[in-house]
């Protein structure tokens, strides 16, 4: 089963490693909450509460209030991460074991 990597675009650091039934089952039409929240105990999300707050402030979406929440920042990253695999699974594939 191929797996897929996210990183950060800015600092290049990984953030998550997921499977594409994964990445499909958190990005579809309609809100992903319930499916994000699911998933969340199943991956690690690989950055630090720190790191997930540099990360995702540079997106702009949300305020310093906001990303107070490390719980938070690890849906709203796996969301994100999810998104962008599905959409461009090119982009994040692992290499195809030997």
């Amino acid at each position: 089963m191929n797996t897929y990597t996210h990183y950060d675009g800015l600092t290049g650091r990984d953030t998550v490693t997921l499977t594409m039934d994964q990445a499909e089952s958190c990005s579809h039409p309609g809100p992903c909450d319930d499916d994000v929240a699911a998933l969340l105990d199943d991956v690690e999300i690989k950055p630090t509460p720190s790191e997930l707050r540099a990360m995702l402030g540079e997106y702009g979406a949300w305020d310093d209030d906001q990303l107070s929440d490390d719980d938070d920042n690890r849906a709203r990253m796996l969301w994100i991460a999810a998104c962008d695999i599905a959409e461009n699974p090119g982009d994040y594939m692992d290499d195809a074991p030997a």
